[in-house]
């Protein structure tokens, strides 16, 4: 068979004959219809050769407040905790998918009401929409891919709370935005080692050699290590277990929820009255 082109025939490492390329595609493309719904599954290495697709599930928006420390255990043992706090409004279904129309099962969540939209606001249209289903506006938007028979569990406009998607000892994947340290050198960007500081060395904290040569290439090559802007990109803290959830907390000044995870959730915390990071 020619390299670089597509052939008629391809190898079946499975039966270990060779087939027609249609007929392999078709099958292909089938065991790429395939979800893998436990970790655990147990799939044929010939359907694992493509990349499966594992659904979340349902989550929720909320905002970073702090970071605390408890104590845990009949010996005290300390440990990091994280605080996770739900607005007064808490978080609403705004949207839902389904694969005649979108080409997969998903569920909208919206957090954060806004108090007042202005006319130069871009999302006007966006929040005329959610009005017809008597949503109010709202600040963020996110979707969750859920299996079908999650799916239907849910109706546009139904209120989420942190009780009926989650109990004490869950693990949770938690998304946010990193917190931006602005531009800085290789050496806290990617650990490089400093230069000798006595003996008259002019080279402390810089770079070392970015050349590749005088005549060839005589340019720097890509992907370089330098210095540069660090921080503020998305950032992913998995199995963290939720240490205490306090819901419907019904005072002045307070918020609507309350979510302590074990660990630590990258993000600001809430200097502001605003509250801080987004995480979901």
């Amino acid at each position: 068979l020619a390299t670089g082109k597509k052939s008629k025939y391809n190898f079946d490492y499975k039966n270990h004959t060779w087939r027609f390329y249609e007929q392999y595609k078709n099958e292909a493309d089938i065991s790429r219809e395939k979800v893998q719904t436990d970790p655990t599954q147990a799939i044929p290495w010939w359907e694992r050769m493509d990349r499966q697709r594992m659904e979340h599930g349902m989550g929720l928006l909320c905002e970073k407040t702090d970071t605390t420390q408890v104590f845990e255990g009949p010996y005290g043992k300390m440990m990091t905790a994280t605080i996770l706090t739900i607005k007064r409004g808490g978080n609403v279904v705004v949207n839902k998918k389904w694969p005649e129309r979108d080409g997969y099962y998903a569920v909208a969540v919206g957090y954060d009401r806004i108090k007042e939209v202005g006319p130069w606001d871009k999302r006007v249209s966006y929040f005329e929409q959610l009005e017809l289903s008597g949503i109010p506006p709202v600040h963020r938007t996110k979707e969750f891919r859920v299996r079908p028979q999650e799916w239907k569990k849910w109706e546009i406009g139904q209120r989420l709370t942190p009780s009926m998607l989650f109990k004490e000892g869950d693990l949770l994947d938690v998304h946010s935005i990193s917190q931006g340290t602005g531009k800085i050198s290789v050496i806290k960007r990617w650990g490089h080692k400093r230069g000798p500081m006595t003996h008259g060395s002019k080279n402390h904290r810089r770079r070392g050699s970015v050349g590749s040569g005088a005549a060839t290439p005589s340019h720097v090559l890509p992907g370089c290590r330098q210095p540069g802007w660090h921080g503020m990109r998305p950032s992913l803290d998995q199995n963290l277990r939720i240490l205490k959830i306090i819901d419907g907390i019904d005072e002045d000044n307070m918020p609507e929820s309350i979510i302590i995870v074990k660990g630590s959730v990258a993000g600001y915390k809430a200097h502001w009255k605003e509250g801080g990071s987004y995480v979901g």
